[in-house]
């Protein structure tokens, strides 16, 4: 027997179970009707941990027109094998999940990623709606210039976190080179040797007029450094020097 209630009433309801999965199954499973909207929240963020999760997708989901992934506003890759593929593969791997707008990779303890800077920054520009970007890899560095060739990029107006090893500087000089810019708000950045700090100020001057939030970590065992610019309206000072940060709109200094 058909429901009687109006439909945007039942999808409001579908709606209150958007962190309880096997509900929205069972949901799924109730009548053909719930479907899209349940689909909704179960694909809302997806997270790919190995190369057999990746290929299980693509086979469940060969045609890119009728996958799930562009329901996706969050997507979570965890491990060099899996990041290497999808950079490596460029805009037809990552063209499911166009909807994303935030995109986690993680696999700073393995073996560098065999990808290049060029390759790195077209996947991100294969992004249209990406606002937060989550980087923590092992990146030697395999650089080949930040060549783009794309005419728009993507907003990056949300949160930037970074920790890559020996990787910070190729990072620094590819991300002021996007088509337009980057506008992030808040930055958290980790850091492992001195001369990290170089290509960090310059991460922070390239968003200076957006940034409201800088928190930094000299290693991923330190503690963090906690710097509030949501009152400032400009850099009036950043002074790394050795050791040492300078709030902007403020004379206090902090020690990281």
């Amino acid at each position: 027997m058909s429901s009687r209630l109006p439909l945007e009433i039942l999808d409001y309801i579908v709606d209150f179970l958007d962190d309880e999965p096997q509900a929205l199954k069972d949901c799924c499973l109730v009548a053909k009707s719930r479907v899209p909207r349940a689909r909704k929240h179960l694909f809302s963020e997806i997270k790919i941990v190995s190369l057999t999760a990746l290929n299980a997708w693509w086979k469940v989901f060969p045609d890119s027109g009728i996958s799930p992934g562009y329901r996706a506003h969050s997507l979570h890759l965890s491990s060099i094998d899996v990041i290497s593929l999808v950079v490596v593969g460029g805009p037809g791997w990552i063209q499911p999940f166009f909807s994303v707008v935030r995109l986690k990779m993680r696999s700073v303890y393995e073996t560098p990623g065999s990808y290049t800077s060029s390759q790195f920054f077209k996947l991100i520009c294969s992004l249209p709606l990406l606002d937060d970007l989550d980087i923590e890899v092992y990146w030697t560095g395999n650089d080949d210039g930040p060549v783009f060739k794309l005419r728009a990029s993507p907003p990056l107006t949300g949160s930037l976190s970074v920790s890559l090893v020996e990787g910070i500087e190729y990072f620094a000089r590819g991300l002021p080179a996007l088509p337009n810019g980057f506008h992030f708000r808040k930055v958290v950045c980790t850091w492992d040797f001195e001369e990290d700090l170089l290509w960090i100020m310059a991460l922070m001057e390239g968003c200076y007029n957006t940034l409201e939030y800088v928190e930094m970590k000299r290693d991923r065992h330190s503690s963090s450094t906690l710097v509030d610019l949501s009152k400032a309206t400009k850099f009036k000072e950043v002074a790394f020097g050795s050791t040492n940060l300078i709030s902007p709109g403020s004379p206090t200094r902090s020690t990281l």
